[in-house]
């Protein structure tokens, strides 16, 4: 082959590497559960199923403080080339946030499980996992001049029953991953949607049940092909070694 013909052939290994990384990635059968707490003693009800929930403290006349996860199902993300894709809502989170005696927890782990079908064909079953923080604050509120946690008054909304607690989502590399077009992705956490924007920090309010959307994202882990400007630089590479060999055989020629 010469380097024309070459050249062709990349261009349309390219064309068709690039077809081959998209897909349809569908997540379905939901599920989650909680484990490994710290600061607290917890119970559970409903982990491995789609409503899991996680329990700790004492109950004086209310309930006991809970995270539940309510996973959302099925979901459908077209994966068009190597790349992050989303954000997009993985469950419904909530935060039981009622006074209770005894300590409360200052994290938790949550592992969230789902069925993967990719352009029909069954992936099998993958497991992500995430860390969530608690911050705890004292059911009293500081005062009517005093500032909460978050960096209000008393006198806001979000502190009218005593200082709101703080919900923090961290992701965990020990997740597993999938494979779209020999691309490895993993479900990142993307926040929780507040309004129209994903926020870091879910301040929940004293004596409410505060739920909110948990939102994720599929994020490229490793990338199986080089992007298309590395391979037109290749291209370009290979025409500058084409030249050079030409150019040889022409002073091979004249010293003959």
């Amino acid at each position: 082959m010469n380097f024309k013909g070459f050249v062709v052939a990349l261009s349309a290994g390219l064309s068709i590497t690039t077809a081959a990384n998209a897909g349809t990635v569908i997540f379905t059968d939901i599920k989650g559960t909680w484990s490994s707490p710290t600061g607290a003693s917890v119970s559970y009800s409903g982990n491995g199923s789609g409503y899991a929930k996680a329990s700790w403290g004492s109950s004086t006349g209310y309930g006991k403080s809970a995270y539940t996860f309510d996973g959302a199902s099925p979901i459908n993300v077209n994966v068009a080339s190597p790349g992050n894709y989303g954000p997009f809502e993985i469950g419904e989170f909530t935060h039981n946030n009622w006074p209770v005696t005894g300590d409360a927890i200052t994290s938790i782990k949550l592992a969230i499980s789902t069925k993967i079908i990719i352009d029909g064909i069954d992936q099998g079953v993958k497991t992500f996992n995430y860390v969530f923080n608690h911050l705890e604050t004292t059911n009293n509120v500081p005062g009517y001049n005093g500032t909460c946690a978050n960096g209000l008054k008393e006198s806001a909304s979000i502190n009218a029953n005593g200082c709101a607690d703080r919900v923090q989502v961290n992701f965990l590399s020990t997740s597993d991953t999938f494979n779209v077009g020999g691309n490895l992705y993993a479900l990142d956490f993307a926040g929780f949607m507040d309004g129209k924007t994903p926020v870091t920090d879910f301040w929940t309010k004293e004596r409410k049940d505060n739920s909110i959307s948990m939102m994720a994202s599929i994020k490229l882990v490793q990338s199986a092909v080089p992007e298309p400007s590395t391979w037109a630089m290749m291209i370009i590479g290979f025409g500058a070694v084409g030249s050079m060999v030409r150019s040889s055989r022409r002073r091979l020629a004249f010293a003959a």
